[in-house]
């Protein structure tokens, strides 16, 4: 049964890449050797095995785009064998040449490098040889608010109408900051369906994420209780009235779209909001997932639980929202005083 699973699957993966189905090279696969001689260019491969993929989201093909535009531009005969570390270091020299930034270069170079490992598991190529090559990533430089920023934040929450968009924006953002660290497109599809009481008859929120379909279960704290209107819990309206319901009955990528498109429009109209606080940072709404694990932090929360909340992994917590207070470092250091 195995076998015939394994036949099975050889000969699809040669009728997806539109290859002949040969009897030889199939038994070759079976038995556990590799292709060499792959037809393909890097960006074909590209195209058939992954631009077409309707099961990835429409973010995950976006990336692959700007990386195909560049292959079938300037490396139009590029054969993923020749694909190697050497190659990566020289491919990622004349990204930098061209202006792109180390996050864009290393954004590029990732989806190389993981197109190539991929047609390697296809048994279209050998092991690919990396040696020497290391993705360097650039250094985030964005921002977060301070607790008394975000006071500010509320103040001015009570001088603006709350079902205007800037007041829907603004209740979004802080409801992000203060308790869930939620991302946009999260925000944008949450509906008073999502939240519901506990046996103690305290508010809680449910919600699946969009990027990566982990569930997340969170009590809310008073903050953000204050943030909804509790007489609409259980209906379908949507808590912040960034985008119409109908959205919701949309196909995922036209969803990804407007999701995209609304969230530079906010964003845009969350700057004109910092200004009106006082705020001279340039805020966007990610910003309020680095507030809240920052702040959470600061304030002697397990790193465990930050993650369960904000849905990232130990590693990405670390590297891009854990943005220490200079204050927290001066009595981290100041603990030796002590000895």
């Amino acid at each position: 049964q195995n076998k015939v699973s394994d036949y099975n699957t050889a000969i699809n993966k040669s009728i997806v890449i539109n290859d002949a189905v040969d009897l030889e090279s199939i038994h070759r696969i079976v038995a556990g050797e590799n292709l060499q001689n792959s037809k393909l260019t890097v960006y074909e491969y590209i195209k058939l095995r992954i631009l077409e993929d309707q099961r990835l989201s429409l973010g995950t093909r976006k990336y692959y785009k700007s990386l195909y535009n560049i292959l079938i531009t300037e490396y139009p005969k590029l054969k993923l064998n020749q694909v190697n570390g050497t190659f990566l270091s020289r491919f990622r020299d004349r990204l930098q040449k061209k202006g792109l930034s180390l996050w864009t270069c290393h954004s590029r170079l990732k989806c190389l490098k993981s197109a190539v490992n991929k047609a390697y598991e296809d048994r279209l190529i050998n092991t690919p040889d990396w040696r020497g090559f290391k993705n360097r990533k650039g250094t985030s430089t964005r921002q977060f608010l301070t607790t008394n920023e975000l006071t500010q934040l509320k103040s001015l929450l009570s001088e603006i109408k709350l079902d205007s968009l800037d007041g829907n924006i603004l209740r979004a953002f802080l409801f992000s900051c203060y308790c869930s660290a939620m991302r946009f497109g999260d925000l944008l599809m949450l509906t008073y369906g999502n939240v519901s009481y506990n046996n103690e008859g305290n508010l809680q929120l449910s919600y699946t994420m969009r990027k990566t379909k982990k569930h997340i279960h969170l009590p809310l704290n008073k903050v953000a209780s204050e943030l909804i209107d509790e007489d609409k819990i259980g209906s379908d309206e949507m808590i912040f009235k960034l985008a119409p319901y109908s959205i919701i009955m949309q196909d995922r990528d036209v969803i990804s779209r407007k999701i995209s498109s609304r969230n530079a429009y906010c964003n845009k109209r969350l700057k004109v909001i910092m200004d009106k606080a006082g705020i001279k940072k340039s805020i966007s709404f990610h910003c309020a997932r680095i507030t809240f694990c920052s702040i959470a932090i600061s304030l002697g929360m397990s790193r465990f639980m930050i993650t369960e909340i904000a849905g990232v992994t130990l590693k990405v917590l670390e590297e891009h929202y854990a943005k220490y207070f200079e204050d927290k470092k001066a009595e981290a250091v100041a603990l030796f005083d002590k000895i």
